[in-house]
Order: C-alpha cells, then sequence, then structure tokens
C-alpha cells in the first residue's frame, strides 16, 4: 500500500463525523476514530480491546452490528442504545483478504438523535426502560411474570394486595397498575403511608373532617385521601401498621363505598379501589390479633409478590446501567460504571434492594473522579467494596523452566498490552511507553487478538470509502 493511499486512510479515518470502528475478525475493537467517543457516548477505553459481545454482555450496547457480522461473516445493520443513551445505526461489513477469508471488521456508527430531532420521528424503544412498563426495569422472568399478572389485574377492578421486602418497589407497580387502567382517565392516583402519619390524625387525613371537628380545623372542613382518591386508586403503603381502630373504618369503604368525615353526621359515598402494600406477613398479624381477618380478605383479592432483588440477578445489571444515565442526567455528570464493576455490584446480595442500589449509583455519580467509574470508586464503608477486591497474583514469578530473560521478556509484553489496552491506538501505546511504534507492533503481533490488525487496516480504505459514502 503506497503513502498515499495510507495518508486517505488516515485522513477519512479521523475526519469522518461517524464513528468509525476497526476489529478483528472475533470482534476484537483495535481502532476507533475521534468521533466514537461523540457518537456513541462511551470512552475509547471502554471498548478498545474488548470483543464487542463483550460490549453487549456488559449493558454498554443493546446490540452490535459487528458482534453479528463475527457471527455470520456478512454485513449487518442495527440500532442500537448506549450506556450513555445515545441512539446509534450501527453497519458492520467483514474485511477480506485477496483469498476471500475474513481478516477483519469495519463498522460505522450514526447518531440517530439528530435524525429524530429534524424529523420528529420516534426513536427506538430503550432496552431499559421500554414505555411498556412504565420505568419498571425487569429482564428477570420472575419479575417478568410479575408485570405480566400485574398488566391482567389493571384491566379488571378487583383490590390487589402487593407484598414484598423493603425497596423492592411496591409502590412504583401500584402506579403502573393504576396506569394501565381506566382509572387513570377517571381519576387520581393518591398515597398514604400508614406506617408515617400519627395515629391521632390518621383518621382526618384519611377521611377529612368538617368545618370545628377539632381546634384548628379549617372553617371550610377538608376532604380525605378516601374522597379525593374517587373514580380513581387509594394506594395504602405499609398497610400492617394502620391503626386497629381505623381498619373497620376502612372495610367500611370496601365493601359498600360509604364514610363518614371527622366531625361529621352524614355518610358519603365514594367509588374508589384500593391497592396495598406490606412488607410484613399479614397472616401471622391477622393470628395475633393485629390485623382484621376481613379487612385481609378484602384487600387481598389478588396478592403479588414482588421478588427480592438476589433472587433476580438478571435485573442488577440493567438496574445499574438505568440509573446510571438518571443520576447522570440528573446531577449533569458524565459517568459511566465500568464493566468491571457491574460484575463486582452484581455479586452483592442487596439487602436493601432497588432502592439501596439507586442510593449507590446516584453516591458513585455525585462523588467519582473519573468518567469511567471502577472499583476503586467504591467507599470502604460499602459493605459490598471487598467483593471487588481480588488476590493479586505476583507479577514477577517463574517458574524452574524460565530464565531471567524469559521473565523479562514476559515482563516487557505485558506492559506493552496493558499499554494497547489503555489507549486508543498503538501510536498512543507507544507514546505512553516512550518507545517506539515498530516496537509496538512486533509485541502486537505476540499477542492474541492482535497478530491481523496491521492487514486489518491496510484492507480497510476500500471498506472505510464505500460505507462511509453509502450509509
Amino acid at each position: 500500500m503506497n503513502t498515499q493511499r495510507a495518508d486517505d486512510i488516515s485522513t477519512i479515518f479521523t475526519h469522518s463525523s461517524d464513528g468509525l470502528v476497526l476489529s478483528d475478525r472475533e470482534g476484537r475493537m483495535l481502532r476507533l476514530n475521534p468521533a466514537f467517543r461523540r457518537v456513541s457516548g462511551l470512552p475509547n477505553k471502554l471498548a478498545i480491546g474488548y470483543r464487542a459481545n463483550e460490549l453487549v454482555e456488559s449493558g454498554l450496547l443493546s446490540d452490535s452490528a459487528i458482534a453479528r457480522v463475527a457471527d455470520t461473516a456478512k454485513e449487518s445493520t442495527v440500532t442500537l442504545i448506549t450506556a450513555a443513551k445515545k441512539e446509534v445505526l450501527a453497519t458492520a461489513r467483514p474485511i477480506l483478504d485477496d483469498a476471500g477469508g475474513m481478516v477483519g471488521i469495519v463498522c460505522n456508527l450514526r447518531n440517530l438523535g439528530f435524525f429524530h430531532r429534524k424529523n420528529r420521528s420516534k426513536p427506538a424503544t430503550d432496552p431499559l426502560q421500554s414505555e411498556e412498563h412504565q420505568g419498571i426495569v425487569a429482564q428477570s422472568p420472575k419479575m417478568l411474570q410479575t408485570l405480566e399478572l400485574a398488566t391482567d389485574l389493571a384491566k379488571l377492578d378487583c383490590n390487589i394486595l402487593i407484598f414484598g421486602e423493603t425497596g423492592v418497589g411496591k409502590g412504583l407497580l401500584a402506579h403502573y397498575v393504576y396506569s394501565k387502567s381506566t382509572r387513570a382517565q377517571t381519576g387520581s392516583f393518591l398515597k398514604i403511608n400508614c406506617s408515617a402519619i400519627p395515629a391521632s390524625l390518621f383518621e382526618s387525613e384519611l377521611f377529612g373532617y368538617e368545618r370545628g371537628a377539632f381546634s384548628g380545623a379549617l372553617e371550610t372542613g377538608k376532604p380525605g385521601l378516601v374522597e379525593m382518591a374517587d373514580k380513581g386508586v387509594l394506594f395504602l403503603d405499609e398497610i400492617g401498621d394502620m391503626p386497629p381502630e381505623q381498619q373497620a373504618k376502612l372495610l367500611t369503604v370496601i365493601e359498600d363505598g360509604s364514610y363518614v368525615r371527622v366531625g361529621g353526621t352524614s355518610q358519603r359515598q365514594v367509588d374508589v379501589r384500593i391497592i396495598a402494600a406490606t412488607n410484613r406477613d399479614l397472616t401471622k398479624l391477622v393470628s395475633k390479633g393485629h390485623f382484621r381477618e376481613d379487612l385481609y380478605y378484602r384487600i387481598a383479592v389478588v396478592p403479588i409478590h414482588i421478588p427480592p432483588l438476589r433472587d433476580r440477578q438478571e435485573d442488577i445489571k440493567r438496574l445499574l446501567l438505568h440509573f446510571q444515565g438518571v443520576f447522570s442526567e440528573k446531577h449533569s455528570r458524565k459517568r459511566v460504571l465500568s464493566p468491571q464493576l457491574c460484575d463486582c455490584l452484581c455479586r452483592y446480595s442487596w439487602p436493601g434492594n432497588v432502592r439501596e442500589l439507586a442510593n449507590l449509583v446516584e453516591c458513585l455519580i455525585v462523588t467519582g473522579k473519573e468518567e469511567v467509574l471502577s472499583e476503586r470508586d467504591l467507599s470502604r464503608s460499602f459493605p459490598f467494596a471487598s467483593l471487588c477486591s481480588t488476590p493479586e497474583k505476583p507479577f514477577l514469578a517463574c517458574s524452574e523452566s524460565e530464565s531471567l530473560k524469559d521473565l523479562l521478556a514476559n515482563y516487557e509484553l505485558e506492559l506493552v498490552k496493558r499499554a494497547i489496552e489503555q489507549s486508543s491506538s498503538y501510536t498512543e501505546a507507544a507514546r505512553l511507553l516512550k518507545t517506539s511504534l515498530s516496537t509496538i507492533n512486533r509485541h502486537a503481533r505476540r499477542l492474541k487478538g492482535a497478530n491481523k490488525s496491521v492487514a486489518i487496516f491496510a484492507f480497510a480504505l476500500q471498506s472505510v470509502c464505500s460505507i462511509v459514502s453509502s450509509v
């Protein structure tokens, strides 16, 4: 390949407004152009040296054209969402040698956000927060089964009891049922936390009061939450903590839709659907006499159980990436959880469930100094920090058959490998180690998967030129 053609390749690669990626035939990304970062929203060091399917498995990409070409050796075009919430059109093509064998892959990435803003067309569905699930992130079979049941119940008008540990998202599921029901068009969704209101105020908050009902009462009186939820849904959170004297009055509302304001004498009618939630075993409370048995059967027409996060491991990584996007946007800080950090956090049991996970991610987004967050960003005060620490293997360890020369050669090779992994190109790796490009290339050929990189770039001119002009 002559010098002029090499210069043409570098010019196209560097100045293209679309992201360009060169990978080996296994889909390992070897070189990225400057536009890759802008189009994908991902730092180069999260992609360079990784196989495309690894980025999909870690949740950084929802799909990959490169991974498909690596599997089929055929051109592929996909629309994907990155962990940085960028919607991208990716087209990948195999790079063939003179004998027709695939030696690498070239991929063009184009940001679709501009076209959606210009044409006002609907963007692709974000795999982490689909419209269907109203913000509930779910992939595990257990959680998808729970959502399916909730969707079916939303079409009916029976009372529902949601039970599960603290922090699993009982309130979010209750609002999901409301949003999918016809009551979303006729009334409001109102919530009362039965454990947060003093017993002396509970009745007035729930049923309202008439003027002069007590000292300090408003002259006009005040409607209660039951009244304000007419034609809608009243969500009773932590219903196991409802004062016993109010349980009988709630039972009357459920049975015949009637109630009396505090200080009032006339009955009022209301049409309200009750959705209750608890993290306690109501059957035990019933057996101990702390909860009315007749009320239990009235609210638990259909019980829904939300499994704890430790029982739905498939959801943890998706939740991490979901809250990464939420809090990065909220605090205007571009932060990305590294795959290694995600893997570390997936090993934690999360006793506080989704609430604890969201709290941690926000803490990392706010306190992280680097754009790519790693295990080092975990505070020692977190109980799972030890999960991210792995015992260090002695770097200079030689066997009986190795000589000092062999050991130094392996040490040098390891340094080159690390430099390549931390750099966006071999030139940058050479600059990092203060050595020549030829030295980097010589060592790279010894590393697995890197021996084709020079040939890939040599064959890439025609593929890059055609893909940029055709997309």
